[in-house]
């Protein structure tokens, strides 16, 4: 089971990032920090030799120079390789650790309350930790472009102290103007990404229902609805590009300027006899230098907004509510009796319901928004999931583990995955025994199905079981259910997309399959609540129940429901 993290959505998830990894970032920054110090020693390094070599002609100290540029070009090489390789894994390894994350939320038991449809947790689980993890590797450019205009404008203040404060007043204008530009790239950046990640969500949805889209002629009506949303995530790249090139433009701008000045007043001291003809060397190529860790800097500050806006993301959904509430209590008798006491409706009605140990139960209920009510607290889904007891400890008193071995809810939308019909029936129930498999597999009109292929289990299921009809995805679903064989199993309407001989099949054979456990059937097919110990009917403002002849007999809600 994975847990929530601990730190607080956006700014502190960015800090945890950049600590997680800190065995590996801290001593990448550092080399690095040595590659750009080396950088900035290059030119000072050039204008000794000419000062002290090339003016005097003086070749024993020209070969040392040259020896000595040699080593500073081989260690600064050395110092960006493997500094950028320590930081560039520890980018990979918090990219993944992310993703795991992210994933891991999406898939923990308890479930995820959120409004974000697949396709947007995708996104945050890919493109927005790939940008929340980007400022491992920004930090540690920072870091080094920090070192390199410091240790360029202590030589610059050293040498002469009007061209450093030439060079302290461009860095200070520079930096200030950079972050008033950015400020609202943050801001843009998340709406950015959210409607990235809503038009992502909506194509995977389209993709998946493209057949029924096509059965209906809905292709136009859902062009346009994707348009729309496509043209929302435009605009809203085009307006987080346009201040991003704003705030680039201006940086390199004002470092142009700030070079140009170096350049005179450097060229003004060397005639005034401030300067030597290596000292000015060395000035200028400091200040043609400096201009590229000055745009790391300052290039990094919209690039941090912009993992703020993925971390915020990330920490979003991360910090979302459980889906289902859960306690530590468990379970001492082998057989449960369900109970449902006192839930209410979306129209007021209530239900008051005891399923007892072994019992086969048709649920018939009039509203659907009711019907779905009952199937969201019998799945712990909802607020009034205390409602449900098993042998009367509350649902939501009851551990994870106890609930997944005893009480199982198979909805009525049905998910098929990519593989085979054998992998879809059995999933996490890998080693169940033929005894176990081939009377569900009989029981769900699934064993006339493998008939059509010659593979049988074997035979290749695309994506979303594309190649699949709507009632064989709905009889492999039910084989699953089957397979599962909890103690108590919710059926939702298990039958709509099959034919009547096969309902009638899948009812005769469904008592015989869960013969000694409890099923609850949510359904009005006449067939099934014919096959059933017992019929709720759950109507406009009244319950009763009986045998499916008895409520025939004496209600007509209850005809109305299963005659069709």
């Amino acid at each position: 089971m994975t847990s929530q993290p601990e730190t607080a959505p956006g700014p502190a998830l960015l800090r945890r990032t950049l600590t997680r990894h800190r065995r590996l970032m801290l001593p990448g920054m550092a080399i690095m920090c040595l590659w750009q110090a080396c950088e900035a020693a290059v030119p000072v390094l050039i204008g000794l030799v000419v000062d002290h070599a090339v003016v005097p002609l003086d070749r024993p100290a020209l070969v040392i120079g040259l020896v000595a540029v040699a080593v500073l070009f081989t260690v600064l090489s050395l110092g960006y390789r493997f500094g950028a390789r320590l930081a560039n894994r520890a980018l990979n390894l918090e990219t993944h650790a992310l993703r795991v994350e992210v994933a891991g939320r999406a898939l923990d038991p308890r479930g995820v309350r959120t409004g974000l449809m697949p396709g947007e947790v995708l996104s945050v689980a890919t493109a927005d930790a790939d940008v929340t993890s980007f400022i491992i590797r920004r930090i540690a450019l920072m870091g080094s472009a920090v070192v390199g205009v410091v240790a360029g404008g202590i030589y610059l203040f050293v040498t002469d102290w009007v061209i450093g404060l030439v060079v302290l007043g461009g860095v200070a204008i520079t930096l200030g103007l950079s972050h008033l530009v950015s400020r609202p790239i943050e801001r843009h950046t998340r709406t950015m990404q959210a409607k990235i990640a809503a038009a992502s969500g909506q194509a995977t949805d389209l993709m998946r229902g493209l057949r029924v889209i096509k059965g209906i002629g809905a292709e136009p009506a859902v062009r346009q609805q994707y348009q729309r949303a496509n043209h929302d995530a435009r605009d809203a790249s085009v307006r987080t590009a346009s201040g991003m090139a704003v705030a680039d433009g201006a940086q390199q701008t004002i470092l142009g300027l700030l070079i140009a000045a170096v350049v005179l007043v450097g060229g003004y001291r060397l005639l005034d006899g401030h300067l030597t003809v290596g000292g000015l060397i060395a000035v200028v190529g400091l200040a043609v230098f400096l201009a590229e860790p000055i745009s790391t800097v300052v290039a990094s500050i919209p690039l941090l907004f912009y993992s703020v806006a993925s971390a915020r993301r990330i920490g979003d959904f991360l910090a979302q509510p459980d889906l289902i509430r859960s306690g530590q209590s468990g379970l001492t008798t082998e057989t449960a009796t369900l109970t449902v006491t006192g839930l209410t409706g979306p129209d007021g009605q209530t239900l008051d319901l005891t399923v007892r140990p072994g019992e086969l139960l048709a649920l018939v209920v009039h509203d659907p928004s009711m019907s779905e009510a009952i199937t969201s607290a019998l799945a712990g889904e909802s607020a009034q999931s205390d409602t449900v007891a098993l042998d009367g400890v509350p649902r939501t008193e009851l551990s994870l583990e106890a609930v997944r071995d005893r009480l199982a809810v198979a909805p009525h939308k049905v998910d098929v995955f990519e593989g085979t019909l054998r992998s879809n029936v059995v999933l996490r129930h890998r080693s169940v025994e033929q005894e176990r498999l081939a009377p569900a597999l009989e029981a769900s009109a699934c064993a006339e199905l493998l008939e059509l292929f010659p593979d049988g289990l074997d035979h290749a299921v695309a994506a979303d079981g594309a190649n699949l009809s709507g009632g064989q995805r709905q009889r492999i679903a039910l084989a699953r259910a089957l397979v599962a064989n909890p103690e108590v199993l919710v059926l939702c309407d298990p039958t709509t997309a099959v034919d009547a001989v096969t309902e009638q099949q899948i009812a005769t054979s469904l008592a015989q399959v869960r013969r000694g456990r409890t099923t609850i059937v949510v359904t009005s097919s006449p067939a099934l609540c014919a096959g059933a110990d017992r019929v709720v009917l759950v109507g406009r403002s009244t319950q009763a129940d009986g045998t499916h002849a008895e409520l025939l007999a004496r209600s007509d809600d209850y005809r109305e429901l299963v005659l069709r």
